[in-house]
């Protein structure tokens, strides 16, 4: 089984390594590294102010910057981050199953989409699935080997609580995923429960210098769009597909496929409940449900697919159980098809990220070639407005906004302000993205229409729905005042 591991592990590797190999930065990792770039005090005020997460992952991609690392290389490290939460999955499940299970698992986390996908950005996902799983691991190993020399369990236990010190560091959720951990040992191992309580104190004070920054940006951080207001049981209808296959289709067709998500989730996780009662492969997912409770309670933007990585694990671990716990029951009993359920299912996995990795449509926007297009076609001091801003950390590292006046939608009380701001310019570049949050009326393009003569537009609609990017060229008329 050990060959198996390794060739899963590759298969991993393969895979983040030809979707990073596709896809231009996204707009979040734009932002990262602009962060980066900064000088560290500077970068964490605003991280306080707009950008609401701990500063661990800033704090680390500042260092490569720093260093002189290329953005690639960056994007190389997080390959390999997301490669070993693979490698993770298979340990968790093999403590707690058999290594035909792990296997398995292992399979479904390497070509999971919402993984993949994931996986290559230099953002805290990938980051806080490696301390999540490895902190999951080494309590497995305490619970499960009774065996262990006691120096050897100490080990685990400090690793378990500077683990989970880092997670804490690196995402809010972090929480949750502490919060089902405890939850566990107070009801299923009680005889673990005082060296649990004991390591979350420790790590509880050691994050207690970032507190007073989480206080602050609690009330902002996550709040809904009023773009998403109406969508909310839309959203998390369909959340678990989209926080696994995130396969692009509509209709009937999507309806289904919603479905049979939902009954391979509970199917899934009842045969690992039945086969593995008092595991801790059940509670992997737990932080997902915390997630979305407080999300629906507290009205934020917490029901979007990044943030249920740790579902995604879950069902491949639960498919890995489930599966492995069907193929032995079939070899006990000399039937011939006993893999063959297990072949299939990971056929059909490794089908679905092979389109996955090979679609153009499920990319990020392409900003390489749209900044291509601005520095070739934009005059000198042309007006650039972006609706919604975030492109402007991708395009500013290009030099594809140097020399040209800004004006940058963030919010919903934006709009209305920016065509009394533009009315100076002459000639007007207008570059939306994911503007129906910000700007749902069209407040800001119905006005540039009606102000200024549209010369042409280009759609860069080669990619995920959420990532299609709009670039139209303005300017204003010669009975307008146009001047040459």
């Amino acid at each position: 089984m050990r060959l198996w591991c390794v060739l899963v592990v590759v298969l991993a590797a393969a895979l983040r390594t030809a979707e990073m190999a596709r896809r231009a930065l996204q707009v979040d990792e734009g932002l990262t590294l602009y962060l980066a770039g900064l000088k560290l005090p500077a970068a964490l005020q605003f991280m306080r102010d707009h950008d609401p997460h701990p500063p661990l992952l800033t704090v680390t991609v500042h260092a490569l910057v720093w260093a002189h690392a290329p953005d690639w290389l960056i994007r190389v490290l997080f390959v390999l981050l997301g490669t070993a939460s693979v490698a993770l999955v298979m340990a968790v499940v093999r403590q707690w199953s058999s290594d035909r299970a792990a296997v398995i698992a292992g399979v479904f986390a390497a070509c999971m989409p919402l993984l993949i996908f994931n996986d290559i950005m230099i953002r805290m996902y990938a980051p806080f699935g490696v301390f999540a799983l490895l902190s999951f691991y080494l309590l497995s190993r305490v619970l499960v080997r009774d065996d262990l020399p006691a120096a050897r369990r100490r080990m685990f236990w400090i690793g378990w609580t500077l683990c989970t010190i880092a997670m804490l560091y690196t995402l809010y959720a972090a929480f949750f995923v502490l919060a089902c951990q405890l939850a566990y040992g107070a009801l299923v191992r009680r005889d673990a429960v005082w060296k649990l309580l004991a390591g979350a104190a420790v790590a509880g004070v050691a994050w207690l210098p970032q507190l007073p920054t989480f206080l602050y940006q609690l009330p902002e951080g996550g709040i809904s769009f009023p773009g998403y207001v109406g969508r909310e049981f839309e959203l998390i209808a369909t959340l678990p597909e989209q926080a696994t296959l995130q396969i692009p289709y509509a209709g009937v067709l999507g309806v289904a496929l919603v479905a049979v998500v939902w009954i391979w989730a509970g199917v899934a996780l009842y045969s690992t409940i039945r086969a593995r009662r008092g595991s801790l492969l059940p509670w992997i997912g737990a932080p997902a449900l915390l997630t979305l409770v407080y999300s629906v309670a507290a009205h934020k933007l917490l029901y979007t697919d990044r943030y249920y990585t740790l579902f995604a694990y879950a069902l491949c671990c639960w498919t890995g159980a489930a599966l492995g716990r069907w193929t032995e029951s079939l070899l006990k009993s000399g039937r011939r098809v006993a893999l063959a359920p297990a072949v299939v299912a990971c056929l059909l996995i490794g089908g679905v990220a092979g389109a996955h990795v090979t679609d153009p449509y499920h990319s990020t926007a392409d900003w390489n070639k749209i900044g291509l297009l601005l520095t070739s076609v934009s005059k000198p001091h042309d007006l650039f407005i972006f609706e919604q801003g975030s492109p402007i950390w991708v395009l500013g590292r290009n030099g594809a906004l140097a020399g040209h006046p800004l004006l940058v939608v963030f919010d919903n009380e934006q709009p209305a302000r920016i065509l009394d701001s533009a009315k100076p310019y002459d000639r007007v570049w207008y570059v939306r993205f994911e503007s129906w949050p910000v700007d749902p009326a069209d407040i800001v393009l119905r006005g540039l229409q009606r102000q200024y003569r549209l010369l042409r537009y280009w759609r860069f609609d080669d990619a995920l729905a959420s990532e299609v990017a709009l670039v139209a060229q303005f300017e204003r008329s010669r009975r307008q005042g146009f001047k040459r």
